[in-house]
């Protein structure tokens, strides 16, 4: 199966992909967030970020334990993921404000 199929929340395609990719998927999915989410929106989307994070980890912790070792990828990387953060919060070329508003496509919370 091409990984590219896969999309969150289908767990019968998720079952069938190998564990390698499982775990890209979680460390990718970390990466992203840690990398890419000001400090302002995550402050202003934690009650919506952390019950997310929370599910992934019990789901990996429950369902797929070969996972779990994107989380000592960041841990081990922390200082690599860091300068990563920097580098794009410095080449972002709108403001965190903008960003939210064009993923909320307008809508207020």
């Amino acid at each position: 199966m091409h990984p590219r199929v896969f999309r969150p929340g289908n767990l019968q395609v998720r079952k069938q992909l190998a564990p390698e990719l499982k775990y890209h998927a979680v460390k990718n999915d970390l990466l992203l967030l840690l990398k890419n989410e000001s400090t302002a929106n995550f402050v202003k989307d934690f009650a919506l970020i952390a019950p997310r994070r929370l599910g992934v980890l019990l789901y990996t912790l429950v369902r797929e334990p070969y996972s779990l070792k994107a989380y000592w990828f960041i841990l081990r990387n922390w200082n690599r993921v860091r300068r990563m953060r920097r580098l794009v919060q410095q080449r972002a070329v709108i403001s965190p404000v903008t960003m939210r508003e064009r993923f909320l496509l307008g809508v207020r919370h």
